[in-house]
């Protein structure tokens, strides 16, 4: 039977792999993946954009979040607890979908766009401004 750690190293390695196809999860897709992709076609997202103070508002939030994402690197932290975690589990797995040397890659990747991602952000909502 497959161990949770085993599992969840195959369904990111599979995720990392696909993300070229599918459209559907844009969250890891690409450090420079646009802030504002599909605003347009979001009626909400589109009306929040029109208007001059709600418009403001998520500029202020979204700025805030990537301060504290810069500050605190959150979300590396977070990669490099959790790779920490399945990282033996995944290696010893004889069944997974991926090799070591992709899995370390995928892991990688993850980082540099948790370092990279905030900043460029940061300039997509200068545009917003």
């Amino acid at each position: 039977m497959e161990t949770t750690a085993t599992f969840a190293l195959n369904f990111r390695t599979a995720a990392i792999q696909k993300s070229n196809e599918k459209q559907s999860h844009a969250a890891f897709r690409a450090v420079n993946y646009p802030l504002l992709a599909g605003a347009n076609e979001n009626v909400l997202m589109r009306r929040l954009l029109e208007d001059p103070a709600l418009r403001a508002a998520y500029v202020s939030a979204v700025t805030g979040a990537m301060a504290v994402a810069q500050a605190d690197q959150w979300l590396e932290t977070e990669l490099t607890r959790q790779y920490a975690l399945i990282r033996d589990a995944g290696r010893a797995d004889t069944l997974k979908l991926a090799t070591n040397d992709e899995f370390e890659q995928a892991f990688a990747t993850l980082i540099g766009f948790a370092r990279a991602r905030p900043a460029f952000v940061l300039k997509e909502l200068a545009a917003l401004r």
